[in-house]
């Protein structure tokens, strides 16, 4: 069974962010935290919501690279 709480390591080891970027992203409001006592820690879903609204990559026409779209 999965942990539903999850520290800053085990969100490092998940992957695909650092340490840094992780409270980064935390800082900037884009990534819920909350602490427990000195703990830092992240919902399970709340680290999975977010890596879903990360923008998905694009194939570009006729390249067999991938592109990130575009922002508005």
């Amino acid at each position: 069974m999965e942990k539903p709480v999850l520290t800053i390591a085990e969100v490092v080891e998940l992957g695909p962010f650092s340490k840094t970027a992780l409270y980064d992203r935390i800082n900037k409001g884009e990534l819920p935290a909350r602490k427990a006592g000195r703990l830092t820690i992240i919902l399970r879903q709340d680290y999975l919501n977010f890596l879903a609204r990360l923008p998905q990559l694009a194939p570009k026409a006729g390249s067999n690279r991938l592109t990130c779209p575009k922002r508005t």
